[in-house]
């Protein structure tokens, strides 16, 4: 589509008289300057130039989960050959640990919890070791009621001692009973063990810092010693492999973007290079300042 866009003619207007003059306007009015426009064509389809931010493909704060002393960061070595902590501008791999602060104080609640666990485990063993003994006592009990019964059938015996045997034998399952339940009961302690012990240890892991995927410092405000709050950012890590670049058009430009449509970027830190770029997404509304 052509637009043609006219300049705008100014131009004095003159008043025609008749013939004849009024007596009052014996001096003409001077004639006014005539500014003239140039007609220009203007061609939506021409190519536009659009001023971009560009941001990285990812950037996120790093934060601790806990609080605690600062006592180790992350150094890399200097041009000077010396060891510094790591500087925004630096590259740092997945996983590195960036930072950490003093583990001590979890570290003894991790140990406590341990131990419970590993009392628990002894519980297991000694509630196993009593249902063994109370096994061994009915199948002995067992074993004496069905001799003592056999003689009681036979009249060999009396009623008291087949009472005695029959109740024996009672005791002695209700000991096999309740060394099975010993061992339900202990086997649920260990696992409320268990579960404490890993919960213990969130912590202490959350006191090493890490980076979560290959990018680059772009901010530390992480300081030997310092106090470190739980939430407050130490680190902002950007990826730098892709980069994303944000730009407003007039609305009445829209229409020339669509998605995975390919644009061409120039960069002023790269004079010359050519940048190939994809339309990710279009806005769903406007900019509510500039109404781009």
């Amino acid at each position: 589509m052509t637009r043609i866009y006219f300049g705008v003619a100014l131009a004095g207007a003159l008043s025609l008289m008749a013939c004849s003059r009024s007596p009052a306007m014996d001096d003409p009015a001077p004639a006014k300057a005539i500014r003239m426009g140039t007609v220009s064509l203007v061609r939506e389809d021409d190519a536009a130039k659009y001023s971009a931010i560009l941001t990285p493909n990812a950037q996120v704060d790093l934060a601790f989960h806990v609080s605690g002393y600062v006592v180790a960061l992350h150094q890399t070595k200097g041009a000077d050959g010396r060891w510094r902590p790591i500087e925004p501008g630096a590259p740092v791999a997945a996983g590195t640990i960036l930072a950490r602060i003093r583990p001590a104080d979890y570290q003894a609640i991790v140990d406590k919890a341990r131990g419970t666990k590993e009392e628990s485990q002894a519980g297991i063993a000694t509630a196993e070791t009593q249902l063994v003994q109370a096994q061994a006592s009915l199948a002995q009990a067992e074993l004496d009621f069905s001799r003592v019964s056999a003689l009681w059938q036979q009249e060999s015996t009396t009623k008291p001692v087949y009472d005695a045997s029959k109740t024996k034998l009672d005791v002695a399952n209700a000991a096999v009973d309740a060394a099975r339940s010993g061992i339900i009961a202990a086997t649920k302690h260990r696992e409320a063990a268990e579960a404490q012990l890993r919960e213990a240890q969130i912590p202490l892991g959350d006191t090493e810092l890490r980076a979560p995927f290959d990018a680059v410092v772009l901010e530390r405000r992480a300081e030997l010693g310092t106090l470190a709050a739980a939430g407050t950012p130490a680190y902002t890590l950007g990826d730098l492999t892709t980069m994303k670049a944000r730009f407003n058009v007039p609305d009445f430009a829209l229409a020339r973007f669509r998605e995975g449509q390919s644009l061409q970027l120039s960069i002023d830190a790269f004079p010359g290079a050519g940048i190939q770029g994809r339309v990710l997404s279009l806005a769903a509304t406007a900019d509510p300042k500039g109404g781009s």
